[in-house]
C-alpha cells in the first residue's frame, strides 16, 4: 500500500455540507452546497461507512475483505478509486491535520 493513500485515509473526514442517509440496499448523499444527490453502490456504501468510523485503512480492508471474499489488491484498489472519486466531487475531505 503506498503511503500516500494511508495517509490521506487517516484524514478523511464527511464535510459538514453533505447529508447521507443509510437504506435497505445502499447510502443515498446530498450535496447541500450544491443541491446533488448521490447514490452509492452497495460496495461504496460499505467503503463510506468505515470512514465515520475513523478505523484504521488496514482495518477496513480487512473488513471488506471479510464481506467480499475479495483479494487484497483488489479491495485497496477499490477503496482507492472510491475515495479519489469522492474527493474530487467534494463528498469527501481531508481534514486539516492539528500542528503541536
Amino acid at each position: 500500500m503506498i503511503l500516500a493513500e494511508k495517509l490521506i485515509w487517516d484524514g478523511l473526514k464527511i464535510p459538514d455540507y453533505i447529508i447521507w442517509k443509510d437504506s435497505d440496499e445502499d447510502i443515498v448523499l446530498f450535496d447541500s452546497m450544491r443541491g446533488c444527490y448521490f447514490s452509492l453502490d452497495d460496495v461504496a456504501s460499505a467503503i463510506w461507512k468505515h470512514i465515520p468510523k475513523n478505523e484504521s485503512l488496514e482495518t477496513t480492508i480487512e473488513a471488506l475483505m471479510d464481506v467480499y471474499h475479495a483479494d487484497r489488491p483488489t479491495i485497496e484498489s477499490d477503496v482507492i478509486r472510491f475515495v479519489e472519486n469522492s474527493m474530487e466531487k467534494g463528498l469527501l475531505i481531508v481534514a486539516e491535520r492539528e500542528t503541536t
